[in-house]
């Protein structure tokens, strides 16, 4: 009955915890990419789908570091109102205490290694699937060349800071163009 107590204490801020630090780690990830997502004009689904996409991985670090937060509190409120000294007091072995939380940090490890071994993977993959196509267009991720030179004989010096491989015609940008006169 005092493990269940015990867990209860533990288990609201442990949930607190996990949207917190998804929600931290989702808001760093919006943040990080919002000028490129505002640039390309990109939609709500994919927006929506980046952010589904990359919630594995945010919760492969969100649980664990939620389950101490959880401890850090649940425990801090129970040391403050002098609940554990009367457990302590009336008989109860540490022991007892501890086993209730190690039970609980069984299973949220074991959740996270089932995460990072067989969700995680396949969900990043498609991350950068979709990220690759929001980049690079249909194609997915190819290679962007930089600060290429073309001097055809007689036509002048073509420069350009980057050429973005197309399907039907490269894109380019930075393009500067110097004739036989140098203008």
């Amino acid at each position: 009955m005092l493990g269940r107590y015990l867990l209860k204490e533990v288990l609201l801020p442990y949930l607190v915890g996990v949207f917190l630090f998804v929600a931290l780690l989702t808001l760093d990830l919006l943040s990080s990419l919002s000028g490129f997502l505002l640039a390309r004009g990109v939609g709500v689904r994919e927006i929506a789908l980046l952010v589904l996409y990359r919630l594995p991985w945010t919760l492969s670090l969100a649980l664990p570091l939620a389950l101490v937060f959880a401890l850090l509190v649940g425990l801090a409120r129970l040391i403050r109102s002098s609940e554990l000294k009367a457990a302590y007091a009336g008989g109860v072995p540490p022991l007892a205490l501890l086993k209730p939380l190690l039970g609980l940090a069984l299973l949220v490890s074991l959740a996270n290694l089932y995460n990072l071994a067989e969700v995680r993977p396949r969900a990043l993959s498609a991350y950068d699937a979709l990220l690759g196509r929001l980049l690079y267009g249909e194609g997915g991720a190819v290679a962007v060349l930089r600060k290429q030179v073309y001097a055809p004989p007689g036509l002048g010096v073509y420069y350009a800071e980057e050429v973005w491989p197309g399907e039907r015609a490269n894109r380019l940008l930075g393009v500067r163009v110097v004739d036989e006169e140098g203008r």
